[in-house]
């Protein structure tokens, strides 16, 4: 698949970095947990293949945005023995650890997403308008969830935590890899909060490399403003090129 579409690759290739982009199940084809599980053998296969790629396996970056900064996470921060049905056969042993993980405009809990879901837009002022669960949007992510939660609500207990397990915000602990996560100030699509509240969790539980980085003004967009390249240039060699 071409790397063209992935967010920041001109960055990453003129850091010498080898690219990779990868293609996972989203919608009725495949849902949570199995557009993680595609992804997590993705890094599997990748690291098998390491010598083939000239890469090193043990300098390995997740990145995405929107859907794919949600994957990234997922991925950096699950453990090995995750359940989403683990490895396909010919990668059975080998790691989808990663070293660190740069994510933007995602969505890191799904509780909150469900009730506040994608923004109608911004208000004059600049500031983000939430709405309610019961509030008539026309921009409703309760059906995508419903398709990619295999038709679950979190309407129980029990699926509410089924909803946290599958949030990056379910999965947080003090050993998470170096982590890069940035938000877009005007977001209509992700409210703001979410890349900001993952990294408060992070930092609560004694994580130790966490940045966050909001884009002034952003929307559903590749982070930028002034100095945002020097963060992420000091994040990948701090990182990937050790």
């Amino acid at each position: 698949k071409s790397v063209d579409g992935v967010g920041g690759s001109g960055f990453f290739k003129r850091e010498g970095m080898a690219v990779f982009s990868i293609a996972y199940r989203l919608g009725a084809e495949g849902g949570f947990p199995e557009n993680v599980r595609d992804c997590r053998n993705a890094v599997r296969f990748i690291r098998k293949n390491a010598a083939r790629f000239n890469i090193d396996p043990e300098r390995l970056l997740v990145t995405g945005g929107s859907a794919g900064g949600y994957l990234s996470l997922m991925v950096a921060m699950v453990p090995e023995d995750f359940e989403d049905s683990g490895p396909v056969p010919e990668l059975a042993g080998t790691s989808a650890a990663v070293s660190g993980c740069f994510s933007y405009i995602a969505p890191t809990d799904f509780v909150r997403f469900w009730q506040q879901g994608p923004d109608d837009g911004v208000t004059r002022d600049g500031k983000m308008a939430f709405r309610g669960p019961d509030d008539a949007i026309p921009h409703d992510s309760r059906p995508r969830l419903r398709v990619l939660f295999h038709g679950v609500t979190p309407d129980t207990p029990e699926h509410v935590a089924i909803y946290q397990k599958l949030s990056p915000v379910g999965q947080v602990r003090a050993d998470v890899p170096p982590m890069l996560v940035c938000d877009g100030e005007k977001d209509p699509i992700v409210p703001g909060v979410h890349g900001k509240a993952l990294v408060e969790k992070l930092q609560a539980a004694g994580a130790k490399d966490v940045v966050y980085w909001m884009t002034p003004g952003g929307g559903h967009a590749f982070p930028g403003g002034d100095g945002f390249d020097r963060v992420l240039g000091d994040f990948l060699k701090r990182v990937v090129r050790r």
